[in-house]
């Protein structure tokens, strides 16, 4: 039964408008400040610096590698290579970082479509797309240099390019998908979650009859290459700074007790719905009771992809004690696709009459409160963290420093806004006096409004800070409104005693 005319008679055109709009939505204000109702995580104030700082580093000094500094580059490669075309272009300001993760979501969204449309028209196609450009959180992380949609864009292109070997040219497709595969991990470790999924395509492939001769084997071998070239090219080279940040993100987050295991996996799937509180539980009930009651919905290709795409990638974060939101990004194009899924079968059947009425309803209604939300945003924006960069540039351009290293865990991320060398004083592979020593550092930003927080968490960093210099408060900032950490942020000049 085909999906009635007169109902897309008016509503294609609707949401491709709505569609286009909200793309177009993402471009504006790409330096404003994240909206404060996602996160109250303090990667608001670090983590675009952590994930630009080498390319930061090479625009600035003209060397990629900074010593003793966090190099981030030597674990995760890809999202900085990226960045440094587009810093090329643009500079290497905030807005060319935002830029860059704004154009793998646009590829995250052009992917989205391609596999839809493998198994379904382009109006259920646009379905899947409104509602994953839609997303309040979707909408807010696509404007954040971070890699988890960069990691994104890669296992779905994995995904894609391994499902067209199905047409011909077997080896060809295979080869690029282990290529982006690949890719993928190098962007964020975390893409390896995708390869259970690739093994279940290739089996897909192989009960169909499809000629795998040799894909299996020339999957594994370019992978391969690829990892042992990273380890020569990077690791073992730099293998103090790969320890260290392999310590810092994953050493000391990462529990595999059964008990923790249990109880976590708890958690990470309650925080599932955050994304849409209304929508994601009732697309999970929607999905369910199709799965009962449709044999054609049960066997679809697209609901086992998005079904073990969940498995495996939820199942990473149940041993990762943090669970912040920007986490669960890497779900939101299965959820967009098994929205189009549900709506498609749904529709196709005359017996889902009542159940298709209230599905358009809560889809309705959730679009409009996420619309309303991404409106509110581009209408209010606010520059805090922008103002306080240019601030910090005034006072360190005005005063009589010899260079204009800026002291502080956020220092990479300023230093996206106003071109500044930074240096980190919490996380970093070498002791703090040492860095102190070697560059002399004149200017540092840390929270709270008199060292209430450096001294109680950090106080080892305090006392060191305290017998190489006097500290001279030069500004206070309320940056988010202090909603992230509850403090302001507060910038001194570093007197040396």
């Amino acid at each position: 039964m085909k999906i009635q005319t007169n109902f897309w008679k008016w509503v294609y055109p609707a949401l491709f408008i709505l569609f286009v709009l909200l793309v177009i939505a993402r471009f504006f204000h790409l330096s404003a400040d994240f909206p404060t109702d996602i996160t109250s995580c303090r990667a608001l104030y670090s983590d675009e610096g952590w994930y630009a700082g080498n390319v930061i580093s090479c625009f600035l000094t003209g060397d990629w590698y900074v010593p003793d500094e966090m190099n981030s580059f030597v674990s995760l490669p890809v999202l900085q290579l990226f960045h440094f075309i587009s810093f090329f272009i643009f500079g290497p300001t905030i807005v060319a970082a935002r830029l860059t993760i704004l154009v793998f979501f646009v590829g995250i969204v052009a992917l989205t479509y391609l596999l839809v449309r493998q198994y379904a028209d382009r109006r259920i196609a646009l379905v899947s797309l409104v509602f994953l450009v839609a997303n309040y959180y979707s909408f807010a992380y696509s404007r954040f240099a971070i890699a988890e949609f960069p990691m994104t864009f890669f296992a779905l292109l994995s995904v894609y390019l391994l499902l067209k070997a199905r047409e011909g040219h077997v080896l060809f497709f295979t080869f690029l998908s282990s290529l982006s595969f690949m890719t993928g991990v190098l962007t964020k470790t975390s893409g390896v979650f995708i390869f259970p999924v690739l093994v279940y395509i290739f089996w897909r492939h192989w009960k169909q009859g499809v000629q795998l001769k040799g894909a299996a084997p020339l999957f594994v071998g370019v992978s391969g290459v690829i990892f042992l070239g990273y380890l020569f090219l990077l690791v073992f080279p730099y293998y103090q700074d790969y320890m260290f940040f392999y310590e810092l993100n994953i050493g000391i987050e990462v529990d595999y007790s059964p008990a923790f295991l249990f109880n976590n996996a708890r958690r990470v799937l309650r925080r599932l719905r955050y994304a849409d509180r209304l929508f994601i539980p009732f697309l999970v009930i929607a999905g369910i009771y199709l799965s009962v009651k449709s044999r054609k919905f049960r066997r679809h290709p697209l609901l086992h992809i998005s079904v073990l795409w969940l498995i495996f990638y939820l199942s990473q974060l149940f041993a990762y004690s943090r669970n912040v939101p920007r986490y669960y990004l890497p779900v939101y194009p299965v959820l967009s696709i098994l929205t189009g899924l549900v709506f498609l079968h749904f529709f196709q059947n005359s017996r889902f009459c009542w159940q298709r009425k209230v599905f358009v309803l809560v889809l309705v209604v959730s679009l409009a409160v996420n619309i309303f939300r991404i409106s509110s945003y581009i209408y209010h924006p606010s520059y805090s963290f922008e103002e306080m960069a240019e601030d910090i540039a005034r006072h360190m351009e005005s005063g009589s420093a010899s260079n204009e290293y800026l002291l502080g865990y956020c220092s990479a991320t300023v230093s996206l806004h106003n071109q500044k060398m930074y240096l980190n004083d919490l996380f970093t592979p070498t002791p703090l006096e040492e860095k102190i020593k070697q560059y002399e550092p004149q200017y540092y930003l840390t929270e709270g409004a008199d060292f209430d927080w450096i001294k109680e968490d950090y106080p080892e960093v305090f006392s060191i800070l305290k017998e190489f210099y006097s500290l001279e408060k030069i500004a206070r900032y309320d940056v988010y409104q202090n909603e992230p950490t509850g403090r302001p942020l507060s910038f001194y000049r570093l007197n040396p005693r």
